[in-house]
Parts: C-alpha cells; structure tokens; sequence
C-alpha cells in the first residue's frame, strides 16, 4: 500500500481525558485495523499496550527541555515516516522542522480543534471571547508568552501542507487569520461505535461533562441549582471532569450548601457513557467550542441536550428541533430550558429521535474514510 506509513504527533493521549486524546487513540487503533504502519508520539506517562507502537515525553520536565525532547523522540522515531499527522499547532512546529530536514519529503498535516494562546489569556478566568480575540489576533499585545505561542501556531499553520479542522465555524476562523482556504479541510468528529449497557434512568440527574475551566461554565450551573431546587428538591447534578478550576467549584459547592446535590468526579470513558445513559438531561455552559466532543456523545448517548449557541455547537444542535441553545453564561435561559425538557418528556423524545437521524454525517467510519483520503493525498 502506497504511504501506508503515518506518524501521529500528538500532545494528549489516554488515560488522559478530552476529545483530542479519545480522538487520537480512536484514530490510531482504525489506520492499524486497517494496515497501516501506525506510531504516535505523545506527552505523558502512560504504559499501556496498543495496537501501534508509543513513544512518551515526560510533562515532569521543564517546558523548553520536553519540548527540546519531544523534538529529538520525533526525530528518532519519525525519520523513516513520510506523512506526519500533528495533532495541534503546538507539535506542529517539531514536525515542520522534521520535514525541512527531510528536505520536504515529509507531509505535514496539522489538526486545528482550538487556539492555545486563547485558552491561555482565558485559563484563570474568561477575559475574552474566541471570536473578539481572533479579531485582535498579532494587533494586541497579550504578554510575551502569548505572542510567542500566537507566533508558533501560524508557523505551523502557514507551512502545513494541510490542515484539517472539525467544524467549519474553525475553517472560517483560519481564514479570519489570513490561512488560504484551500489548504484547510473540515472533517467532522465522531466517536467510536459505543456500546451502551441499557440503565435504569434517573429523571432528576442532570449530567454536564466538561474540562474545569472557566470557559466552560460550570460555575453557573452550580449557581443555578438553589433555584432548581426550589421547585423540584430532588434534582441532582453530576459534573465529570477535572481541571484547574475543581477547588474553586468544591469551594461554592460548600458555600451554597449544595453537597447532597452536586457530585464533582473524574470520570474515565466508560462512566461518562454509563452516567449519560442514567441522566435525564444534559447540559453543557460553554463559551468556546470548536465541534464538542462530548456533544457527539451526548447524541450518541439518546440524552436529550442544552447547550450554548457559540462556535461549532450551532453544526451539532437546531434549536427546539434536536436541542435546546441558550446564550452563554445565560442563567435564566439555562434554567428555564431544563425545566421545559424536565416537564416534558414527548419533548426529549423527540430531539432523542431528531437527533438520531442527524448522525449519519457524523459517523466514524465517514470521519475515518474522509481522514484517510487527505493523508494519503
């Protein structure tokens, strides 16, 4: 098979949790079914077994020296590879260098699921929105670090031969940013064919699967709560994730008295399909989505769905068709659509049913196949 050979950098891999990671393995595990000569190169710990072999870098060490070490692992275990999948601008860069050393018979294609220097400025709390910062991109100064990482991402951008984005709210993003539009090629996410052991379902768990950190959100649902339990005391609410932001959670957890009613946990794969199966709605207060992961699963999943009306969302959901979206951060909309689905249960059916018919365009052996054809271009 002509370039059977492909190396997938990536910077998150299991047990780490995130759609990039369960993208990645996922990935990896269909090219090696299917005879490709499959290696990945990833940050991490981790010893498991695969279907491929893996390579790790240690996040212990300093970020110029595992940066400097992913670099040299690249080029150990990459050299003989002659189409290198990077999985985020962030190892983009190493394997640009990798194919200007190969003297360009190396194909670089770069996956683009969201903007780092963004998440940075944003990860202690949500100071601007990813539509205003891609406006402001190279024009404000963000600090040193973020014109740096801004500065890297679009040298990776610019010397990709292509890069492939999920959605195509991204697409136009990259093009806001000055990529040419033919390099970029959107391929919509999905998840593996899930499994899932039929559970007896809770109609007062809400269930919101989320990254802890500001921009998703999370501390307006526990604000709500109070609320919600005015008028039904038997509502709970399960939060799986982890992140930067668990302590300050657990924090107004305590201060509003919410303990019986609220559960933070980390939550592997298995138990996210199992407590979405349990649940009676899902909701996700995020501010930035490139093409929610976790949103594929929820539909996956026969939940009915509340989320907000920014980014890739509005190419998952149509509003009071297969979801309800509210705006961000938005306590009353938020609040009244859980209440509107909880007292109505031909309506979660029917965006149950909705839903189902719109996954064909989000199946996995299409994002498989599409993925395929442009690594082998």
């Amino acid at each position: 098979m002509k370039n059977n050979k492909i190396f997938i950098a990536s910077e998150i891999f299991p047990p780490e949790i995130g759609g990039p990671a369960t993208y990645t393995l996922n990935l990896a595990n269909e090219l090696a079914k299917k005879d490709f000569k499959v290696r990945v190169l990833t940050y991490g710990e981790n010893k498991q077994k695969f279907l491929f072999p893996i390579n790790y870098v240690s996040r212990k060490s300093p970020f110029f020296l595992m940066q400097f070490i992913y670099f040299l692992k690249l080029l150990k275990f990459g050299w003989n590879f002659d189409i290198i999948f990077a999985q985020g601008p962030s190892v983009g860069p190493a394997t640009i260098f990798l194919k200007w050393l190969r003297l360009g018979k190396t194909k670089v294609i770069v996956k683009f699921v969201g903007d780092q220097s963004w998440q940075q400025i944003n990860f202690k709390e949500n100071k601007i929105s990813f539509d205003k910062y891609v406006k402001s991109y190279g024009k404000k100064w963000f600090g040193l670090k973020i014109f740096w990482i801004q500065k890297w991402q679009m040298f990776s951008f610019k010397n990709a031969d292509q890069i492939i984005t999920p959605s195509y709210y991204l697409k136009n993003k990259l093009i806001e940013l000055g990529i040419e539009e033919e390099k970029i090629k959107v391929i919509y996410n999905s998840v593996a064919k899930i499994n899932i052991e039929k559970q007896n379902k809770n109609p007062n768990l809400i269930i919101s699967i989320a990254r802890l950190v500001p921009w998703k959100g999370v501390d307006l649902l526990i604000k709500i709560m109070p609320e919600l339990l005015k008028i039904n005391p038997d509502f709970k609410l399960l939060i799986c994730g982890s992140g930067p932001e668990k302590q300050n959670l657990q924090n107004l957890i305590l201060k509003l008295k919410l303990e019986k009613n609220i559960e933070i946990k980390k939550c592997n794969h298995q138990e996210v399909l199992k407590y979405l199966s349990q649940a009676e709605l899902f909701v996700l207060n995020t501010g930035y989505e490139g093409l929610s992961h976790t949103i594929l699963e929820a539909m996956f999943s026969e939940i009915p769905i509340i989320t907000t009306n920014v980014g890739g969302n509005l190419e998952l959901i149509k509003n009071n068709e297969n979801g309800i979206l509210v705006e961000y951060n938005n306590k009353k909309q938020i609040k009244d659509a859980i209440l509107k689905l909880h007292n109505n249960p031909e309506l979660q059916q029917k965006f149950i049913q909705n839903a189902k018919k719109d996954l064909d365009k989000f199946s996995f052996e299409n994002m498989i196949n599409k993925t395929i054809e442009v690594l082998k271009k």
